[in-house]
């Protein structure tokens, strides 16, 4: 590679890292402006994270970015270990990821670690974001050499904590009323309306609607599905998964 190559690629690379540093103050402030000025806006765009994904960039800024910041106190985010690949035209980038923050709703703090994958492409002598992928977990803790008392404790009755989770789970709630970030139940039906969101009936009773439009191949899937999974997203919102099928879509809970 010439002196002259190497020197643009250096460019490249300086640049490629700006864009991930807006990333991240975009991330942390729940500032859509970031995205829209380092993202290509293209139909068919899809940005993952942990089992949820959005479709669009406008998808991403207005239900996915900008509510972080009413949602929570406050979010850290750090782009680690940056790695990035450059072949001509396209780039693709992986770094490890730190992420903490603590959730208004129900006082939840999380602190998880993962990694983070960015694919761009340089267009009219700017880089452009075209997919992100994210994933994380919970971070591990190292065990200390503690020895434990064994404490007496009463038994939990567990239908009526059942019944405070049917009740309460994915609708507003008070602190002391949290009592899980997971639930699974039977699959009733489904309604796909105007706009291609769906609504899923749940056999607790409970009906969800998916944040995004659902296409084609996700409908069958969801209408041959049982048994479902909802969970708490990595920093807000929830996720739709059907046990045994790979489906995954975020949703709010309307009933």
């Amino acid at each position: 590679m010439t002196a002259s190559c190497l020197l643009l690629q250096a460019t490249d690379k300086d640049e490629i890292l700006s864009i991930i540093s807006d990333i991240e103050y975009g991330w942390e402030n729940g500032d859509g402006e970031p995205f829209s000025k380092h993202f290509l806006d293209y139909e068919g765009a899809k940005y993952f994270e942990s089992g949820g994904k959005n479709i669009g960039l406008k998808d991403l800024i207005e239900n996915h970015v900008e509510p972080e910041k009413d949602a929570l106190y406050f979010l850290e985010l750090n782009f680690l270990n940056i790695d990035i690949r450059i072949d001509q035209f396209f780039a693709w980038v992986t770094a490890d990821t730190e992420v903490k923050g603590k959730v208004k709703r129900n006082d939840y703090e999380f602190d998880k670690t993962g990694h983070q994958t960015f694919l761009l492409k340089k267009l009219e002598g700017r880089w452009k974001v075209l997919h992100t992928h994210s994933s994380s977990r919970d971070r591990r803790k190292t065990p200390k050499n503690v020895e434990s008392k064994p404490t007496k404790s009463k038994p939990i009755e567990s239908k009526p904590a059942t019944e405070l989770i049917k009740k309460t789970f994915g609708l507003p709630e008070k602190k002391e009323t949290a009592i899980t970030n997971k639930i699974r139940s039977k699959f009733l039906s489904v309604k796909q309306l105007n706009n291609k969101k769906v609504d899923i009936k749940l056999e607790n009773g409970q009906v969800w609607r998916s944040v995004e439009a659902v296409n084609r191949g996700e409908l069958s899937k969801l209408k041959s599905s049982t048994s479902i999974e909802i969970s708490e997203a990595l920093i807000s919102g929830y996720v739709f998964k059907a046990e045994g099928k790979k489906l995954s879509i975020r949703v709010r809970r309307i009933k």
